[in-house]
């Protein structure tokens, strides 16, 4: 596996390339505002939780609010991925209807909404 992305690498570098200029394409932050919201939920999430409602995660020790970001942060960046991918999971990695209908005509294994792509276009 490790020598099968070794010798695609350069594919996996342009991919996430596109995929990152086109997902960010128009924003007025750009990137920047990637980085910089799970920062500010952080902050929100900790003071909310450990300031307001008084959360702990321990019930003896007194616990710090650096501990509590912490353990939340580590839930957060779970949590994102996992929405991320399930999130993406279904969706295409055609970005025109050319290349889904391609590669639909010689895979066995091709998903219906790529197929459908085609047809759905407005005339």
């Amino acid at each position: 596996m490790v020598s099968t992305l070794l010798r695609h690498r350069t594919l996996i570098l342009q991919m996430a390339r596109r995929e990152i200029v086109a997902r960010y394409r128009g924003s007025v932050m750009g990137v920047f505002w990637s980085l910089l919201n799970p920062l500010l939920m952080l902050v929100v999430y900790t003071f909310v939780f450990s300031v307001v409602f008084k959360a702990r995660w321990q019930t003896g020790a007194q616990q710090s609010h650096t501990d509590f970001a912490i353990i939340l942060f580590v839930g957060v960046i779970v949590h994102t991925l996992f929405s991320e991918v399930a999130g993406r999971a279904p969706s295409p990695s055609f970005p025109t209807p050319a290349t889904s209908s391609a590669w639909c005509s010689r895979s066995k294994s091709c998903p219906p909404s790529a197929c459908c792509r085609r047809s759905s276009r407005p005339v």
